[in-house]
């Protein structure tokens, strides 16, 4: 125990379960039941915390049907009510987990298993008490690892670590945010680059400790929130996921992850953060004021804002400085090497006469954003050769916004396919058309709009194969033939998709739209395949 004791508290979790996993084979093989019982429960928490569904299950049915049966002794049950206690916790059986504990504490008390007590004491305290701001248990969890600290020799040193959170999250809700991420775990920088990084314990608390660093920076912001959302929905704990939506809700001011954490807070009985989640006053609510920062919509005609007023910028002296700023707003990390931009919008001038044009174009973009915009910074600047936009006065660019949107649901899909077609679906009501179609020859410009074009029929076609709701499926089909008309494969999938459902006269009328629009763009007939797939309508 003594070892287990020690991997536990310096978190060396990775260690701690090859240890288990070896008793757990020491104990089958000797038929020690008792200790084979209680080693089983133990690795099953921790597994909870990585997040190893698959094996926690296991344990669970395993345990819980042990538990229901009345075979185990005080020991083991004292063992399994602290693991179904944790399991109902992740699953979020509040009053389940309430039942468990107070078991667990009572059977763990009378037999005077300190180390295993203090374990569970911690779990208790950091992922169910905490949560429900249940001042009671809380204090009673501090008060007996204290005295647990006291008489165990060598001493506990892991309640130094824990202080108790504000007596009301609403008048704090920052300093409580911090205590959760940074108190109840110590980040271990070197999980967060592993292959096999424990996610749930260190690499969310990194990227929640970044999201908050990340005021100042919208771009890092909204990256870090994307990134956030896309590990967090792999974690089962329905605290800890609601206070994730809670505070990327409020980093990206989108209401629906809000909505969503008052739903796991009101399922799960914490009404105080329910509240919270319809409070005007937040840890974000510095980012709700601000009104000095620009949004940019590419996405139709060019359009820009300072919080909810559009304001104009227009009677551009110099044609291509509107286009050297949208050129910046659509490149990542809003910056170009400047030998790059010199060679696109400059190519056949000389290096110098190239290089004085591009600081005039720069020269008449600050100053015509000067004038809507209250910031003495320069809105670009020329920095170890690279021209770069301040993110700092950027609030939203909805081309990007869009791009990092697909790029977070691809890297979700193979581990929650429903959140990352919620993502994928967030990226459908941005998108238009166009990017700024009122902008022609233009070449890099009709390039970037080809590649966008590209990408959204790219996940239109994937969410097509990965569907079958029908009204979807239309939704689906009517949004990629808006998204390139003259595209006959897109055509001839919905049209086949129609007769086979026996609409003849929606098949029909889309062949007959798309033969009028084929003709009249470029004077060209159907092709003999579509016209054979519309035989089965006459």
């Amino acid at each position: 125990m003594k070892k287990h004791l020690k991997l536990y508290f310096t978190e060396n979790l990775d260690e701690l379960l090859n240890y288990l996993h070896g008793r757990i084979e020491h104990f089958g093989i000797t038929g020690n039941s008792v200790e084979l019982t209680r080693t089983l429960c133990q690795f099953g928490c921790y597994n909870l915390l990585i997040s190893n569904h698959h094996t926690v299950d296991v344990i669970y049915k395993f345990i819980k049907k042990e538990y229901e049966m009345n075979s185990l002794g005080e020991r083991e049950r004292a063992s399994a009510t602290r693991f179904l206690a944790l399991y109902s916790v992740f699953e979020g059986y509040t009053k389940e987990a309430l039942q468990y504990y107070k078991e667990s504490q009572q059977l763990f008390w009378s037999l005077d298993l300190f180390e295993e007590e203090f374990m569970m004491l911690t779990e208790a305290y950091s992922w169910l008490y905490i949560w429900m701001n249940n001042q009671e248990e809380m204090h009673y969890c501090l008060q007996r690892m204290k005295y647990i600290q006291d008489t165990i020799k060598p001493p506990i040193e892991f309640i130094n670590t824990i202080e108790p959170p504000p007596i009301t999250r609403k008048l704090d809700i920052e300093y409580y945010y911090r205590y959760i991420i940074k108190k109840n775990w110590k980040i271990n920088e070197k999980y967060v680059n592993s292959k096999n990084r424990i996610h749930l314990i260190y690499m969310i608390p990194a990227l929640c400790m970044k999201l908050m660093n990340a005021d100042h920076d919208q771009e890092m912001l909204q990256q870090t929130a994307f990134t956030l959302l896309a590990n967090v929905n792999q974690f089962k704990h329905p605290f800890y996921k609601a206070y994730i939506y809670f505070i990327v809700g409020n980093a990206l001011r989108d209401n629906s992850y809000i909505l969503k954490a008052k739903e796991l807070f009101l399922l799960n009985d914490v009404t105080d953060m329910a509240e919270l989640c319809d409070a005007e006053k937040n840890i974000f609510s510095k980012v709700k004021k601000r009104s000095s920062k620009l949004t940019f919509k590419l996405f139709g005609n060019f359009e820009v804002y300072i919080g909810e007023k559009q304001i104009t910028l227009t009677k551009w002296e110099r044609k291509k400085a509107e286009e050297l700023l949208l050129y910046l707003l659509v490149q990542p990390n809003l910056q170009a090497l400047k030998d790059v931009i010199m060679d696109k919008f400059y190519a056949d001038e000389n290096y110098k006469k190239a290089s004085n044009r591009i600081y005039v174009l720069i020269h008449t973009i600050n100053n015509k954003i000067k004038n809507v915009i209250e910031n003495d910074k320069p809105f670009i600047s020329i920095m170890n050769g690279f021209i770069r936009i301040d993110h700092n006065q950027i609030e939203e660019i909805d081309v990007l916004n869009y791009l990092k949107l697909l790029s977070v649901g691809r890297l979700l899909w193979s581990d929650d396919q429903m959140a990352a077609i919620e993502l994928f679906n967030k990226a459908r009501k941005i998108y238009h058309n166009q990017v700024i179609p009122d902008m022609y020859y233009i070449s890099w410009l009709e390039q970037f709009r080809e590649d966008i074009k590209q990408k959204h029929t790219k996940m239109l076609n994937f969410l097509l194969k990965n569907t079958t709701n029908a009204e979807m499926i239309n939704s689906l089909f009517v949004e990629l033939i808006d998204c390139d008309p003259l595209n006959e494969t897109s055509v001839k999938n919905y049209i086949a998709y129609l007769l086979g459902q026996s609409h003849y006269i929606k098949a029909k009328e889309i062949f007959q739209r798309y033969a009028r629009t084929l003709k009249e763009e470029l004077g060209l007939d159907v092709s003999a395949e579509l016209k054979s797939l519309m035989d089965v309508v006459k």
